[in-house]
């Protein structure tokens, strides 16, 4: 006779693995998570991809740009003189004898009447200081008792000097309180050096009406003009700084030895080179990067996480298209190619530095040319940028723009996903757990009727 237990419910009571069953159930449901969670992350891939494209694509055209407005070589001056410096660069190269005679100089006037100090009256009554510059006239009212330190203060103010209309403006020239330790003195600086060519300089700055107690003198400094002989041709200027002497470049004079100086203007082949392998450099990040993604692409076979092959290879031909266009109709420096600017196999550029100072020396303004011109490799080139990165209408910036929208919607259907895989879990955990109440209930039964039976057997 049999003595183990007569009723038994298949153990479901103590060994189901309810959660493990549970979670194996919902892994399967979420399958579609699944799928979704890993697109998002090759659109997230992707996405990045063309961010890094879009900065590499600005910085090539930020280089592009630098060579159109400053061009690939810049005429440098040199010069042994001290009595001046240069600014900017030449439009072509070129050697000047220079000789500076003299240098412009503002007129300056001083009060001869003198004062205990600036807190001294100037003026017992009211009165009007007139002064003419350029022979426009300037009244400055002057108050009964006004002081000397407050009249300079209305001078230099830009609402109390007023033209003879009654109109205020700005004073053409500034005055300051200056002591020799005893006395106090009124100073009235003209603000613009000289005077008009083919005038005088009293023409420049004229005391109309003045103040018994100031007695101005105009000829403390008097206004002078600057007088440069160049190829000894004479020049003369109301300033200091000659910007129409050698064009593209800036004279600045800062004494006057009265020697002749060579000054010389030269293309800088060295330095040209670095500027043009500034956009080469950036030209190929761009080109290693198309030519990576290109590679990445066609193994991927345009995937979620690559940015389109077609897309790639557009880009590719618009940049290699850069270095055979033609900008200077005439002459042997027609575009990149004669600056020794090459293609490479793999869609890089390499310069030939010997090449581009032949170019330069042969003919320097077609070299800034190829870039310059406005319809050159800077214009191609920004234009080429702007129509991949534009927020308007460029075609990388929409399609990123594109993919994180998309993100977005995915996002929320992801959301939606879970909602339902924590409600489906959530069902499954009441089921399974009802279950496991019936079955216990089942299996106290069944251990009771074993009790009985065996109760049984023992009194038969």
């Amino acid at each position: 006779m049999a003595t183990g237990a007569v009723y038994h419910a298949s153990g479901l009571a103590s060994n189901l693995d309810s959660q493990g069953i549970i979670e194996k159930l919902v892994q399967i449901e979420s399958k579609p998570l699944t799928d979704l969670t890993a697109k998002q992350g090759a659109i997230a891939v992707q996405i990045s991809s063309i961010g890094t494209l879009i900065g590499n694509l600005n910085d090539f055209s930020s280089a592009a740009r630098g060579l159109r407005a400053k061009g690939v070589t810049q005429i440098t001056a040199s010069s042994t003189s001290s009595d001046y410096s240069v600014s900017g660069s030449a439009n072509s190269a070129g050697r000047y004898k220079v000789k500076v005679q003299d240098l412009a100089r503002p007129t300056k006037a001083r009060s001869i009447g003198t004062f205990a100090s600036g807190d001294s009256v100037v003026s017992a009554t009211a009165d009007t200081l007139k002064i003419s510059v350029d022979g426009v006239n300037y009244n400055i009212a002057v108050t009964a008792g006004m002081k000397l330190k407050d009249l300079a203060a209305n001078i230099n103010s830009s609402t109390n000097v007023k033209l003879d209309n009654g109109t205020a403006t700005t004073s053409p020239f500034t005055a300051q309180v200056v002591s020799d330790g005893t006395n106090s003195y009124l100073t009235i600086s003209n603000k613009t050096a000289g005077f008009r060519v083919g005038q005088t300089a009293a023409d420049a700055f004229t005391v109309v009406h003045d103040l018994p107690s100031l007695n101005l003198d105009p000829t403390v400094q008097v206004a002078t003009n600057a007088v440069v002989y160049v190829d000894d041709l004479r020049l003369e200027r109301r300033s200091n700084e000659l910007k129409d002497v050698v064009p593209g470049a800036t004279i600045n004079l800062k004494k006057a030895s009265n020697t002749d100086s060579d000054l010389v203007f030269a293309s800088d082949s060295s330095g040209a080179a670095g500027n043009l392998q500034k956009f080469v450099d950036a030209f190929n990040v761009v080109a290693t990067f198309l030519h990576d993604a290109r590679t990445a692409s066609l193994s991927g076979h345009n995937s979620d996480d690559k940015i389109s092959g077609s897309t790639i290879l557009n880009l590719e031909r618009r940049l290699q298209n850069l270095v055979s266009t033609p900008v200077n109709a005439t002459g042997g420096v027609r575009s990149l190619r004669d600056l020794g600017v090459s293609l490479q196999k793999d869609g890089t550029l390499e310069l030939d530095s010997d090449k581009l100072a032949a170019a330069i020396s042969a003919d320097a303004p077609a070299v800034n040319a190829i870039f310059q011109k406005s319809t050159g490799i800077g214009t191609l080139s920004d234009d080429l940028v702007q129509s991949q990165v534009s927020p308007s209408q460029g075609a990388l910036y929409q399609r990123r723009k594109s993919l994180q929208a998309t993100t977005t919607q995915l996002t929320g259907k992801a959301k939606t996903i879970q909602d339902h895989l924590d409600r489906y879990r959530e069902q499954l955990q009441k089921q399974y757990s009802f279950l496991e109440q019936i079955m216990s209930g089942v299996n106290s039964t069944a251990a009771f009727l074993d009790q009985q039976t065996a109760q049984l057997n023992k009194k038969s």
